[in-house]
């Protein structure tokens, strides 16, 4: 009996460590372009992602790297923000988004009417399926959950404009 409630107590442990955000330091150097589309802004398809007059614009490496830090630090203050209201609710927070974990992007950059560059940036945990053509063409899902999510940035100021994660079914 005795080692039926020590095993239980165990596995309740880990189970809750496997849900449990962690503080991570996260270290970004380079970026993996094999997990990056990048798309050409075309006004016919992507005009509901950006306000007012914008023309298509072009991305360096460096613009890359930054893409990558504002996505991670984005997250961590969306797990932030999630544990805290879990937390006030008396429940599991259970909607963490892994920072480190390996995701595809397809970004949309462009200039928008005061001369700044913004990108829409569409996150996902995996590559579609039936040879989708990922790299020309918007992965858009209902649901999925917080495998899938949608955020803007303003490259010029290195502000979150808007995010988005996919709601659970």
């Amino acid at each position: 009996m005795k080692y039926l409630v020590i095993l239980s107590i165990l596995i309740i442990n880990y189970h809750r460590e496997q849900f449990a955000p962690k503080v991570q330091t996260i270290h970004q150097n380079r970026v993996d372009t094999s997990n990056y589309a990048v798309i050409k802004f075309d006004s016919a398809k992507h005009k509901m992602y950006f306000d007012g007059q914008v023309q298509p614009a072009m991305l360096s490496s460096a613009e890359l790297t930054k893409i990558d830090k504002i996505v991670t630090e984005r997250i961590l203050l969306y797990n932030k923000e999630g544990e805290q209201i879990a937390k006030d609710h008396g429940k599991q927070y259970l909607s963490w988004i892994n920072p480190t974990f390996k995701r595809y992007k397809q970004v949309i950059p462009v200039m928008n009417g005061n001369d700044q560059k913004e990108v829409w940036v569409n996150c996902f945990c995996h590559k579609p399926w039936n040879n989708y053509d990922w790299k020309t063409d918007i992965v858009m899902v209902l649901d999925g959950g917080n495998c899938y999510f949608q955020l803007k940035i303003n490259l010029t100021t290195s502000t979150v404009v808007s995010f988005s994660v996919n709601g659970s079914s």
